[in-house]
């Protein structure tokens, strides 16, 4: 352990919390910071200087996005299920899109490096 010492088993437990994983990943340019549970992160996030509009984070681990509208965040937590219907049809990419739009923009990537390389 960390040495710390408690004498209520309470805050022992709960200060066992801050040893497990940081799941949660600030994505503010240049800050990288993780944390334990998105609440944190949240009250993370609003500490960054012109953020106060993005207040709709992503609560999925690993991911910390941030939108200005619920509808924009719920347009968002599609790209997290495992439905993944739309396939990149270009030899050996093998990726896959809950979103038509998302697709659309992945192959116009690869029309424009097959562009450039011809």
């Amino acid at each position: 352990g960390c040495g710390k010492v408690f004498f209520d088993s309470g805050k022992l437990q709960k200060h066992a919390l801050t040893h497990g994983k940081r799941k949660y990943l600030c994505i503010y340019p240049n800050c990288g910071k993780r944390f334990m549970d998105s609440s944190k992160l949240k009250r993370h996030w609003l500490s960054h200087e012109g953020v106060s509009d993005r207040t709709h984070i992503c609560p999925y681990p690993e991911c910390g996005q941030a939108y200005k509208s619920e509808v924009q965040l719920r347009g968002h937590m599609g790209t997290h299920n495992d439905e993944k219907f739309y396939f990149c049809p270009f030899q050996y990419c093998g990726k896959r899109f809950s979103f038509k739009e998302n697709l659309t923009d992945h192959v116009k990537i690869h029309e424009r490096l097959e562009a450039e390389r011809a």
